[in-house]
């Protein structure tokens, strides 16, 4: 077995008429590869080598603080491996050709360097640095694939320094499901890469905003920290110039903040109003369509609010606005706005004012569109003036009721008009001007006989909400009455 063996060695054959106790003669300082204290050398680094590829992913996943006596043992190991850094330069070789041993040191050094023309240096260092890159790279996958299949996450490595780690992981499955749904629907690249952008700023806003932490305070403290953040931002807005400080604290308590990506579409043209917003930090750029093309009509900067002419005005939004890069803006609800500006009924003239001076002196906006809008403007302030006034009326008529006094209406001219199928022929009435009486009952009764044939049986306004209360009626509405 032992003949069998030496067949295989990698040792090369003595040269023939060569004795077996024949001394091999090289230079001073060279050590022979065939030195039998060289190969028990190389069987040790061996088991040093073995050592060191079992000891570093656990040092490196396990150990944080490393005690003096696991250092010292490092140290010695690692210098084992200096020492045979150095032994290479002295090692003889066999030359191929020859098959003789070349003891010179400038022909060993010129071997080990494998192309004269690179710098051997770099070249070292590159492969030592992908080397360690990947062994790093792998010890951490083996790692973190123990501490994820343990049953118990919180006594692992990773457990230990990130408590919520699982948590992570949703990050990797909304981008993976957002681009899979981008492919499945086949949308275009752009609208996938907003969709990525848009998720990836979500995402690393999720710190500044800190949304958790403030909803869970409570609302004086998060409204002290919102007029600090964002009150002089709103001072600077020219729709809430003059306005009293009460009604900025209202304002600036109900707006949110956001964060938008580039070329984001923040309102389109022709959309129903929902939002306002004021611009903190960042570019937004206002488009319109005209003849199918689109232009650009003005960049807005810091402090400036748009989106309130279809808010305010109750009708589509007249321009588009895109985002130039990453912005910061307050976003205020219509529904929250509208109800601030009814309460505060001075502060409405002011903002109606603002708005209106705003409109007269801006000239991109079609003359169609700003009638429309000064129109529904004003029709809006005319009829908070006009709840105003049937609430006043309506606390006198109740406190003569209880008083023992007959309660009298004023008398209010309405418009009722009849919606049946049958309305469709050119002798059927359409609409009568009457005096509105005080109660629903006559008000049936009144249509009936102004109605004839016709089984009147629901009372709605222009926007088909069922009236059930003759005080909600307003001097100059139109009523329909249905007939189901």
């Amino acid at each position: 077995m032992e003949t069998i063996s030496n067949i295989f060695h990698n040792d090369p054959l003595p040269p023939l008429g060569a004795r077996a106790n024949q001394s091999i003669k090289l230079r001073k300082f060279i050590i022979s590869p065939y030195d039998s204290r060289y190969r028990t050398w190389e069987t040790f680094l061996l088991v040093l080598v073995v050592y060191s590829a079992w000891i570093c992913p656990f040092e490196l996943a396990y150990l944080r603080n490393l005690s003096w006596k696991v250092s010292l043992v490092d140290n010695i190991i690692d210098s084992f491996f200096a020492i045979d850094i150095i032994l290479t330069f002295f090692l003889a070789y066999l030359d191929q050709k020859s098959y003789l041993l070349v003891d010179d040191p400038k022909r060993i050094v010129a071997r080990l360097e494998k192309d004269i023309r690179l710098n051997y240096y770099w070249i070292r260092c590159t492969k030592l640095i992908s080397v360690t890159l990947f062994a790093v790279h792998c010890s951490g996958c083996f790692n973190y694939l123990i501490a994820d299949r343990y049953p118990n996450p919180a006594r692992t490595w990773i457990g230990a320094a990130i408590p919520n780690y699982r948590s992570q992981n949703l990050w990797r499955d909304t981008i993976h499901a957002a681009s899979q749904f981008a492919a499945r629907n086949q949308l275009p690249g752009h609208i996938k890469d907003e969709m990525l952008s848009h998720i990836c700023l979500r995402y690393k806003t999720e710190g500044l905003k800190q949304k958790e932490t403030l909803d869970s305070l409570p609302k004086g403290i998060r409204s002290s920290i919102a007029c600090n953040l964002f009150l002089p931002v709103i001072e600077k807005v020219y729709l809430f110039h003059g306005v009293s400080f009460t009604c900025m604290i209202q304002l600036v308590t109900e707006m949110e903040a956001e964060y938008y990506p580039p070329r984001e579409v923040v309102i389109l043209q022709n959309e129903a109003p929902r939002d306002v917003y004021i611009l903190v930090s960042g570019a937004v750029e206002e488009r319109v369509e005209i003849d199918g093309t689109e232009k650009v009509q003005e960049v807005l900067c810091n402090g400036e609010i748009f989106g309130e002419i279809g808010v305010i005005c109750s009708i589509p939004q007249p321009c588009a606005f895109h985002t130039i890069k990453v912005s910061q803006l307050l976003r205020l609800n219509t529904a929250v706005l509208k109800n601030i500006i009814k309460e505060n009924s001075d502060d409405r003239r002011v903002i109606l004012n603002n708005l209106s001076q705003k409109m007269n002196q801006d000239h991109r906006f079609s003359t169609e569109v700003m009638e429309k809008s000064l129109q529904m403007m004003h029709q809006h302030f005319g009829e908070y003036n006009r709840c105003s006034a049937l609430n006043q009326d309506n606390e006198k008529n109740e406190l003569k009721a209880n008083n023992g006094h007959s309660m009298a209406l004023e008398w209010k001219r309405v418009t009722i008009h009849m919606y049946s199928q049958r309305n469709k022929r050119p002798e059927a009435p359409l609409a009568k001007v009457i005096n509105l009486p005080g109660s629903l009952d006559k008000l049936f009764a009144i249509a009936c006989q102004k109605f004839n044939n016709y089984r009147l049986t629901k009372l709605v306004n222009p926007e088909f909400a069922e009236i059930d209360d003759i005080t909600v009626i307003r001097d100059g509405d139109h009523l329909f009455f249905m007939e189901i």
